[in-house]
C-alpha cells in the first residue's frame, strides 16, 4: 500500500497497541480525526504479515461504500481491479484484495464469500453492527479485526459489551474533541445555545406527555417490560413535540440571512419541518438545497455537489449526513432539533469542526426550547469548556 498521509501521534500509538493485541481492536476517534488514515495503516501492517490475505470493510450504508472505494483508490493507492463492492445493487463472482460490503449485503453473503481465518475484518461505524441481527456477521475468527467508531459505546443496549468488543476487541485508542484541538486536527470552534419559547399548546402537551410518562416511570424501573417500552414511545413523542416547534422555522430563517457569506448546514429532526425551513429561505431569495431520505439518490448527490461547489450555501439534511459524510466547506452549523442522542451531537458536530483552507473558526448554533434540551447542552458546556467557547442566548 502506498499511504499519501503521513502518520499522526495517535495513530503510530494506535497501530501499536492495536498489533499488540494480536491485531484486534476498536478506534474511537472523534469525527474527524482521521480513522480511515488509521484503518489504513493497519491493512498495510496486515498485508505485511499475510502478504496473502483480503480485507472486509463492512459499512452501513452504500454512500460509505463509495467513500471507502474512493479512499482505497486516492488515499491508499490500491488499484481499482483490486477491489470490489457487494450491495443490493452490486454483486462479483470474485473477491478482491479489498472487498467492501454494506451490513445488508454482509448479512447473507460474507459467511459465503470470505474465509475468516484469512481475512481483515474492518467494521466502519461499528456501533451500527451491534444489533443481535448485525452482529452475526462478527461471529467468525477473523484473522484481525478493526472497528471504527467516534461512539461506539450503544445508547440502548450493552451490545458494546457483549457483542463488539468480544469480537472486534477493547478499544485501543480513545482519541477527543480534547485531544483533536490540541494536536490541531479540528479547528477552533464556538458554541451558540439559544433559547425559543415554546406556544401554549406545545407546552400544553409537552407537560401531559411528561405527567403521562411519570406514571410509567416506577413500573419501569421495577422491571415492567411494557411500561419501559409505553415510557420509551412517550419520551419519542414529547420530543417530536419539540422538534416541531413553530418557534423553531423564524428563528433558523433570520439566522441564516445573517450568515452573509458563510456556508451553512442546517440540520433537523423532521424532514416536513425542515421542508418548512428551506420553502421559507427560498421565497427570501436564499438558495438551499435538501439532504434526506425522501428525495432519490442522484438528486440527493447532485444537492451534495452543489453544496460543495459552492452553488448553494445552504444545505439541509435530516440524519442522512449524521454518518460519513465529510463537508469541511462547512463555516457555520444550525441544528433546529436534535435528539438525546450524544452519538448524533458527536457527528453533527464533527461534520464543521474539519478544517479546511480559509476557515479559522466553526460557529455551531444549537435551537432548544425544553429544560431537558438545556440539561443537555449544559453538561456538554462542562465537557468542551477548555476548547470551545459556549454563548447563551434567549430568542427574543
Amino acid at each position: 500500500m502506498e499511504i499519501s498521509a503521513k502518520p499522526r501521534c495517535w495513530q503510530t500509538r494506535a497501530l501499536e497497541a492495536w498489533k499488540r493485541g494480536g491485531y484486534r481492536g476498536i478506534a474511537k476517534v472523534v469525527t474527524g480525526g482521521g480513522k480511515t488514515i488509521f484503518a489504513f495503516l493497519c491493512a498495510d501492517e496486515y498485508l505485511r504479515q499475510f502478504p496473502s490475505g483480503k480485507i472486509v470493510v463492512l459499512v452501513p450504508t452504500l454512500a460509505l461504500a463509495d467513500q471507502w472505494l474512493t479512499s482505497f483508490i486516492k488515499d491508499a493507492g490500491i488499484d481499482e481491479t483490486k477491489i470490489q463492492v457487494f450491495s443490493g445493487v452490486e454483486k462479483h463472482e470474485n473477491t478482491g484484495i479489498v472487498n467492501i460490503l454494506t451490513l445488508n449485503t454482509a448479512r447473507t453473503l460474507l459467511p459465503n464469500l470470505m474465509r475468516p481465518e484469512t481475512t481483515f475484518l474492518i467494521v466502519d461505524e461499528c456501533h451500527r453492527s451491534g444489533s443481535p441481527e448485525n452482529s452475526k456477521v462478527l461471529k467468525h475468527k477473523w484473522l484481525a479485526t478493526l472497528g471504527l467508531s467516534a461512539t461506539p459505546e450503544r445508547d440502548f443496549d450493552e451490545s458494546f459489551k457483549t457483542a463488539l468488543v468480544p469480537y472486534l476487541g477493547p478499544i485501543v485508542i480513545d482519541y477527543s474533541y480534547q485531544d483533536a484541538y490540541r494536536d490541531g486536527v479540528i479547528c477552533r470552534f464556538k458554541l451558540v445555545n439559544i433559547r425559543a419559547p415554546l406556544a401554549s399548546h406545545e407546552e400544553a402537551e409537552i407537560k401531559r406527555l411528561t405527567k403521562k410518562a411519570f406514571g410509567y416511570f416506577r413500573e419501569a424501573e421495577q422491571g415492567s417490560t411494557s411500561a419501559a417500552e409505553l415510557l420509551k414511545k412517550l419520551y419519542i413523542q414529547r420530543a417530536r413535540v419539540s422538534a416541531r416547534a413553530i418557534a423553531r422555522t423564524p428563528f433558523v430563517v433570520r439566522l441564516v440571512e445573517q450568515q452573509t457569506e458563510q456556508r451553512v448546514l442546517i440540520f433537523h429532526e423532521d424532514i416536513d419541518g425542515l421542508t418548512r425551513i428551506l420553502t421559507l429561505l427560498r421565497s427570501r431569495g436564499v438558495e438551499s438545497v435538501a439532504y434526506h431520505s425522501r428525495i432519490g439518490p442522484s438528486i440527493r448527490r447532485g444537492h451534495l455537489l452543489m453544496y460543495r461547489e459552492g452553488v448553494v450555501r445552504v444545505l439541509g439534511c435530516c440524519r442522512a449526513l449524521d454518518e460519513g459524510f465529510n463537508v469541511p466547506e462547512t463555516n457555520v452549523g444550525i441544528i433546529a432539533s436534535s435528539t438525546a442522542s450524544n452519538r448524533q451531537r458527536i457527528q453533527r458536530l464533527g461534520r464543521m469542526l474539519r478544517p479546511y483552507p480559509g476557515k479559522e473558526i466553526a460557529t455551531v448554533y444549537t435551537l432548544y426550547c425544553t429544560r431537558a434540551e438545556e440539561n443537555r447542552l449544559r453538561n456538554e458546556a462542562e465537557n468542551l469548556e477548555e476548547i470551545a467557547t459556549v454563548e447563551w442566548l434567549r430568542q427574543k
